[in-house]
Protein backbone atom coordinates (compact mmCIF):
# COMPACT_ATOMS: atom_id res chain seq x y z
CA UNK A 1 0.00 0.00 0.00
CA UNK A 2 1.11 3.51 -0.50
CA UNK A 3 -0.07 6.92 -0.07
CA UNK A 4 0.66 9.92 -2.22
CA UNK A 5 1.40 13.47 0.05
CA UNK A 6 0.32 16.81 -2.22
CA UNK A 7 2.69 19.74 -0.73
CA UNK A 8 2.06 22.91 -2.22
CA UNK A 9 5.32 22.61 -4.94
CA UNK A 10 6.43 18.72 -4.65
CA UNK A 11 4.49 15.42 -4.34
CA UNK A 12 6.19 12.55 -1.97
CA UNK A 13 4.83 9.11 -2.05
CA UNK A 14 5.16 6.62 1.20
CA UNK A 15 5.19 2.77 0.91
CA UNK A 16 3.71 0.11 3.84
CA UNK A 17 1.82 2.78 5.14
CA UNK A 18 -0.64 0.32 7.16
CA UNK A 19 2.90 -0.07 9.63
CA UNK A 20 4.84 2.89 8.78
CA UNK A 21 4.98 5.27 12.30
CA UNK A 22 7.12 8.15 13.15
CA UNK A 23 10.06 10.27 11.00
CA UNK A 24 10.46 8.74 8.14
CA UNK A 25 11.95 9.32 4.09
CA UNK A 26 9.13 9.21 1.69
CA UNK A 27 10.18 6.26 -1.46
CA UNK A 28 9.21 9.05 -3.99
CA UNK A 29 9.90 12.38 -4.36
CA UNK A 30 8.49 14.41 -7.26
CA UNK A 31 9.49 18.07 -7.71
CA UNK A 32 11.62 20.96 -9.79
CA UNK A 33 11.47 23.40 -12.65
CA UNK A 34 9.50 21.07 -15.38
CA UNK A 35 6.59 19.98 -12.51
CA UNK A 36 5.79 23.87 -13.28
CA UNK A 37 4.67 23.12 -9.39
CA UNK A 38 3.59 26.40 -7.86
CA UNK A 39 0.53 26.07 -5.26
CA UNK A 40 -0.92 22.50 -5.66
CA UNK A 41 -4.15 22.41 -3.91
CA UNK A 42 -5.88 18.76 -4.87
CA UNK A 43 -5.06 15.49 -7.05
CA UNK A 44 -6.14 12.48 -7.54
CA UNK A 45 -5.65 9.01 -9.83
CA UNK A 46 -8.11 8.31 -12.64
CA UNK A 47 -9.04 5.07 -13.31
CA UNK A 48 -6.23 4.98 -15.72
CA UNK A 49 -3.70 5.44 -12.58
CA UNK A 50 -2.60 8.92 -14.39
CA UNK A 51 -2.50 11.15 -11.57
CA UNK A 52 -4.64 14.68 -12.04
CA UNK A 53 -3.66 18.09 -10.26
CA UNK A 54 -4.68 21.28 -9.41
CA UNK A 55 -2.23 24.38 -9.41
CA UNK A 56 -3.83 26.90 -7.81
CA UNK A 57 -0.24 28.81 -8.31
CA UNK A 58 -0.26 28.45 -12.10
CA UNK A 59 -4.22 28.23 -12.79
CA UNK A 60 -3.86 25.09 -14.27
CA UNK A 61 -5.40 21.42 -14.10
CA UNK A 62 -2.08 19.27 -14.89
CA UNK A 63 -2.02 16.07 -16.13
CA UNK A 64 0.44 13.60 -15.68
CA UNK A 65 -0.12 9.69 -17.93
CA UNK A 66 2.84 7.25 -16.73
CA UNK A 67 3.37 9.27 -13.23
CA UNK A 68 6.20 7.71 -11.91
CA UNK A 69 6.54 8.57 -8.30
CA UNK A 70 10.17 8.41 -7.65
CA UNK A 71 11.48 10.71 -10.94
CA UNK A 72 12.45 13.95 -9.98
CA UNK A 73 11.15 16.75 -12.52
CA UNK A 74 8.96 15.04 -14.83
CA UNK A 75 6.91 17.88 -17.05
CA UNK A 76 2.79 16.90 -17.09
CA UNK A 77 2.08 14.97 -20.29
CA UNK A 78 -0.89 17.61 -20.59
CA UNK A 79 -1.97 21.19 -19.19
CA UNK A 80 -5.10 22.75 -19.21
CA UNK A 81 -4.88 26.62 -18.37
CA UNK A 82 -5.64 30.07 -19.56
CA UNK A 83 -7.97 32.80 -19.81
CA UNK A 84 -10.50 30.67 -21.80
CA UNK A 85 -10.78 28.19 -19.43
CA UNK A 86 -12.13 30.39 -16.66
CA UNK A 87 -9.78 28.97 -14.08
CA UNK A 88 -8.91 31.36 -11.53
CA UNK A 89 -8.84 29.83 -7.89
CA UNK A 90 -9.23 25.80 -8.36
CA UNK A 91 -10.01 23.56 -5.73
CA UNK A 92 -10.95 20.26 -5.64
CA UNK A 93 -12.62 18.44 -8.39
CA UNK A 94 -14.98 15.35 -8.40
CA UNK A 95 -13.98 13.00 -12.11
CA UNK A 96 -17.50 10.77 -12.92
CA UNK A 97 -16.69 7.40 -14.20
CA UNK A 98 -17.51 8.77 -18.31
CA UNK A 99 -13.87 11.12 -17.68
CA UNK A 100 -15.97 14.61 -16.72
CA UNK A 101 -14.60 17.03 -14.40
CA UNK A 102 -16.65 19.80 -12.12
CA UNK A 103 -14.13 21.65 -10.78
CA UNK A 104 -14.46 23.93 -7.76
CA UNK A 105 -13.82 27.21 -8.90
CA UNK A 106 -14.09 29.99 -6.05
CA UNK A 107 -17.69 30.55 -6.00
CA UNK A 108 -18.17 28.62 -9.34
CA UNK A 109 -18.41 25.04 -10.15
CA UNK A 110 -16.86 24.76 -13.72
CA UNK A 111 -17.71 21.46 -16.25
CA UNK A 112 -15.18 20.04 -18.54
CA UNK A 113 -15.97 17.15 -20.50
CA UNK A 114 -13.90 14.20 -21.45
CA UNK A 115 -11.22 15.76 -19.30
CA UNK A 116 -8.01 13.06 -20.09
CA UNK A 117 -7.98 14.62 -23.87
CA UNK A 118 -8.09 18.04 -23.11
CA UNK A 119 -5.20 20.06 -23.42
CA UNK A 120 -4.51 23.99 -24.01
CA UNK A 121 -6.42 27.11 -23.34
CA UNK A 122 -10.27 25.79 -23.77
CA UNK A 123 -13.44 26.90 -22.42
CA UNK A 124 -15.34 24.70 -20.17
CA UNK A 125 -18.35 23.41 -21.19
CA UNK A 126 -20.68 24.97 -18.78
CA UNK A 127 -20.13 26.94 -15.38
CA UNK A 128 -22.92 27.67 -12.67
CA UNK A 129 -23.17 28.75 -9.05
CA UNK A 130 -25.53 29.83 -6.46
CA UNK A 131 -22.72 31.48 -4.34
CA UNK A 132 -22.34 35.41 -3.57
CA UNK A 133 -18.68 35.49 -4.89
CA UNK A 134 -18.26 38.27 -2.67
CA UNK A 135 -18.53 36.63 0.50
CA UNK A 136 -18.36 32.68 -0.24
CA UNK A 137 -15.96 29.93 -2.09
CA UNK A 138 -17.00 26.70 -2.49
CA UNK A 139 -14.91 24.84 -0.15
CA UNK A 140 -15.40 20.41 -1.91
CA UNK A 141 -17.39 18.71 -3.73
CA UNK A 142 -19.11 15.15 -3.45
CA UNK A 143 -20.54 13.27 -6.33
CA UNK A 144 -22.22 9.90 -6.27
Amino acid sequence: DQLTVINPTEILTFTDIRTINGDVDPAGRVSGEATTFQNLVYGEFDSSNSLILVDRGTRSILYFEDFVSDRNNQAPTRTIAGNNTRITEPGQFVLTGSGNMYLANGADVLFFESVRELVGDLFPNRRFSALDPQSQSIRGLVFP
